[in-house]
């Protein structure tokens, strides 16, 4: 989801195939409608923040872009149309100029086949590269991250009689991940050592200075919980267990898969690895100048689905199956 500046919320829902807006006062009204034409999607995804008005709704079945102004369709300018016959990993984000960045290689989650890059590069099993485009021709290849995988896991079962398979990535598996923002600057989130790189729009790259604080030691109970929560079938009977998933960390890495977020305010935000129970979730900020300025907290278990200019927006689980969007406000953090 993402707010406007009246406050309205743009909300995807993915399974329902619905992309509605609401208004400050609750109402909600329909935009657009499913099908392939203009105006239409198939399973509308992630809005991509461009200015105070536009955004792009990324459609996830048919991998098409599509361009808003406020609440309403408009034609796809022709900069953002030909970045968008590029990309062929996942969409880190788009810029104003037309840019677009592909995040291509083999993830922990999603193992998509590796194209040529522009340049040369020691590309291995455990690399992700950062692709930037800008247009039909010109690309290059600004950076390579590294997958921390710890192994995968196969079982196979009876399940009333009936054989399946189940296939699951380790519980903690990570990657290093990037955001495109809409000025053109690349934020590249690194797992090891924990920090946050910048690179302008003018192709200078700003290390970020690492995050200090020590992540909690992996115990054995916290491998057989986290083991458990993997998957499960029939009346919720754990599919996995600790044994399944030979090597494990000593530590608990800072973020998983799919947690870095860029901020209408240009700023990164890190959700950090969450282990279960009580404990709130930990939200991360850097800017571009200070590295982290500092922290929120979010409810155990909520997951971060927007970023206005004052409020975090997360979904909480209910018992019913259902989710509650909260308002987690932003502290200014030293501006």
């Amino acid at each position: 989801m993402r707010e406007l500046p009246d406050g309205t919320l743009l909300v995807t829902e993915s399974l329902a195939r619905l992309l509605y807006a609401v208004s400050p006062q609750g109402v909600r009204k329909q935009i657009g409608r499913t099908g392939d034409g203009p105006g239409e999607y198939r399973s509308p995804g992630r809005l991509i923040v461009l200015d105070s008005l536009a955004s792009i709704l990324v459609d996830n079945n048919n991998r098409r872009w599509s361009y808003l102004q406020r609440a309403s369709f408009v034609p796809v300018p022709n900069g953002l149309r030909e970045a968008n016959l590029r990309v062929h990993g996942v969409l880190g984000g788009v810029s104003l100029g037309g840019r677009a960045l592909d995040v291509r290689g083999h993830g922990p989650l999603a193992r998509l086949p590796f194209p040529n890059p522009n340049r040369a590069h020691p590309v291995s099993r455990d690399s992700v590269a950062f692709v930037l485009y800008e247009g039909r021709e010109r690309a290059d290849t600004i950076a390579l991250g590294l997958t921390h995988r710890f192994g995968a896991a196969v079982k196979r079962l009876n399940i009333k009689g009936v054989p399946d398979q189940y296939n699951a990535m380790h519980p903690l598996a990570t990657f290093d991940q990037a955001v495109l923002f809409s000025d053109g600057t690349v934020a590249l989130a690194r797992v090891k050592p924990y920090r946050v790189d910048w690179r302008r729009a003018n192709g200078a790259w700003i290390v970020g200075k690492a995050v200090g604080d020590a992540t909690p030691a992996v115990t054995a109970n916290m491998r057989r919980e986290l083991s458990r929560a993997v998957s499960t079938y029939g009346d919720e009977i754990p599919v996995f267990d600790a044994s399944d998933f030979p090597i494990w960390p000593d530590r608990v890495p800072p973020f998983t898969s799919h947690s870095v977020h860029a901020g209408p305010d240009g700023r990164v935000y890190v959700v950090r690895t969450w282990i279960g129970g009580t404990i709130p979730r930990q939200v991360d900020v850097f800017d571009r100048q200070r590295g982290r300025v500092g922290s929120l907290s979010i409810p155990p278990g909520a997951r971060l689905v927007g970023i206005g200019q004052r409020a975090l927006f997360v979904a909480l689980p209910l018992e019913t199956g259902e989710e509650e969007l909260l308002r987690v406000s932003i502290p200014s953090f030293g501006r």
